[in-house]
């Protein structure tokens, strides 16, 4: 069984990046745990030391685990909102948010339910690979994520799959993290596991 998969989708990437820095560094902030999604999160409410992040597109319908800070980059970066607006994903796009994880983050699932969660690495500088998956509960037989070079998109499974990151703080990385409703592009995935076929992560 499939259980990761880079994505058939185009490079995403700031319309200009001395513009996308200039608001990371003035708004992004620590984020705020406000909701416990399920009994094996690690993390305690009003925790503040895991992630970093900037929410970038919000439509504010429904709730997340963290509290992040709002940038409408809709003016300054009008081909980046653009495209995450119109993102061939799910059938409502409630929220888009870039972070950077602050501290090694363990193998864990965020919700424990059989769906397609979908992030791209938007900012990444190490020589190393960081991002992790594992079978469910097991958080030692790990297999780092490895991305093509004309796409940054990657999904996975939420409840089939575990993920985790190492921290190195020398080369961080900002991640993309798409919140939507529905998920309805079976096809992108199925074309995206044929393409990609060396980059795909099984487990049986």
């Amino acid at each position: 069984m499939i259980v990761a998969t880079p994505l058939d989708l185009p490079l995403i990437q700031p319309d200009n990046w001395d513009v996308f820095w200039n608001i990371w560094n003035t708004h992004a902030t620590n984020l705020v745990k406000t909701y416990q999604n399920h009994k094996g999160s690690s993390a305690k409410l009003g925790d503040t030391n895991i992630w970093k992040g900037l929410d970038i597109y919000k439509k504010n319908q429904f709730c997340v685990s963290w509290d992040a800070p709002y940038y409408d980059i809709q003016k300054d970066l009008p081909l980046m909102y653009q495209m995450i607006k119109t993102l061939p994903l799910f059938a409502i796009i409630d929220r888009i948010r870039v972070i950077e994880s602050l501290q090694h983050i363990d193998p864990h699932t965020d919700d424990n339910v059989d769906q397609w969660n979908v992030r791209a690495i938007l900012h990444y500088t190490d020589s190393k690979p960081q991002w992790i998956f594992t079978k469910p509960g097991d958080k030692h037989s790990r297999t780092f994520l490895s991305l093509p070079e004309n796409t940054n998109w990657f999904a996975y499974n939420d409840k089939y799959c575990w993920h985790g990151s190492i921290y190195n703080p020398a080369c961080p990385k900002l991640l993309i993290q798409v919140f939507g409703l529905g998920f309805k592009n079976k096809e992108l995935l199925a074309k995206s596991m044929e393409k990609y076929k060396e980059y795909t992560i099984s487990y049986e």
